[in-house]
């Protein structure tokens, strides 16, 4: 099907009610078949070294990270 148009099949509100009556074991059970399923999809591709690689950090988002960091301990 394509996804268009299955997202247009998906009522939001169906999925709504649905997470609603999970109780928190339920939902930790799909968020850790969710993340099984993204790990064997991710190991599937032949960039899969390349998307588990850590992203470099820019100076600027580490001088922001060191402002607030600075922020934090004074006030905390």
């Amino acid at each position: 099907m394509d996804p268009r148009a299955l997202a247009e099949a998906i009522d939001p509100e169906d999925d709504l009610e649905r997470f609603r009556v999970m109780t928190p074991e339920e939902r930790l059970d799909l968020f850790l078949e969710l993340c099984a399923l993204t790990d064997s999809i991710v190991r599937g591709r032949p960039d899969a070294e390349a998307l588990r690689a850590p992203t470099p950090r820019s100076a600027e988002s580490l001088a922001l990270w060191s402002r607030l960091m600075r922020g934090a301990r004074r006030d905390g």
